[in-house]
């Protein structure tokens, strides 16, 4: 992801629900390229959440900038879907 783009809720969601179908269950998004994330991609990320659990799986966040973890963290994120630094923690 470059610098200057945005994450894209709407094309992370069908990326996310296609696999679902496809059998997937865990999935771990790397917001490492983001310098802010906006209210409407928490939004969609708490969505997203929603319809992971619900086919007994897990959605995580993997190594967020010091900016993009504060703000997901004041939003209270981060109590509804884990935060791992790096893919080792994943483990």
């Amino acid at each position: 992801m470059e610098d200057d783009e945005l994450l894209d809720s709407e094309l992370l969601e069908q990326t996310v629900l296609d696999l679902i179908k496809q059998g997937k269950r865990n999935f771990s998004i790397d917001l490492s390229g983001l310098d802010y994330i906006y209210s409407d991609s928490m939004n969609k990320l708490l969505g997203l959440n929603r319809k992971v659990l619900d086919v007994n799986g897990r959605l995580s966040l993997l190594s967020p900038t010091d900016e993009v973890r504060q703000i997901i963290e004041r939003a209270g994120i981060h109590n509804f879907i884990k935060i791992f630094d790096d893919e080792q923690e994943l483990a």
